[in-house]
């Protein structure tokens, strides 16, 4: 897996930024669904910022996505299995991933899933493996 950086929509960012040098960056950040007739959702997520801008509009489509293309089933995650529902992507622009050249601009994701929640932990200091 690899990690690029963190955006936290909060003034203690400053934590793990100053005293564990980890890349963590703070931006503005509003997640949002809203419903759609019949019965679906639109999900949305944009993310104004120095670094990590993004912008993501998806709709559910009510069916389970299993594994997204690309995924083994071999990570280690601090949260339950999660119970995707696979979605349909109708915008999706990530300028950390095309400023580094990864994806062009416009490109759109192999696949696309959402969850309506989900309980993680974050545990810092980090440790060294």
């Amino acid at each position: 897996m690899w990690f690029f950086g963190f955006s936290l929509a909060s003034r203690f960012v400053a934590i793990p930024q100053i005293l564990w040098k980890m890349p963590w960056h703070r931006t503005t950040i509003d997640v949002g669904r809203s419903p759609l007739s019949p019965g679906g959702w639109r999900w949305q997520l944009n993310a104004a910022g120095r670094w990590g801008a993004a912008a993501v509009s998806l709709v559910g489509t009510g069916d389970r996505l299993d594994r997204p293309a690309g995924f083994a089933d071999a990570e280690e995650v601090w949260h339950e299995r999660l119970a995707l529902e696979r979605a349909e992507v109708e915008s999706a622009e990530c300028s950390v991933f095309r400023d580094l050249g990864l994806i062009d601009a416009g490109q759109r994701p192999s696949s696309a899933g959402v969850q309506s929640d989900v309980h993680f932990d974050v545990y810092t200091p980090p440790t060294r493996v």
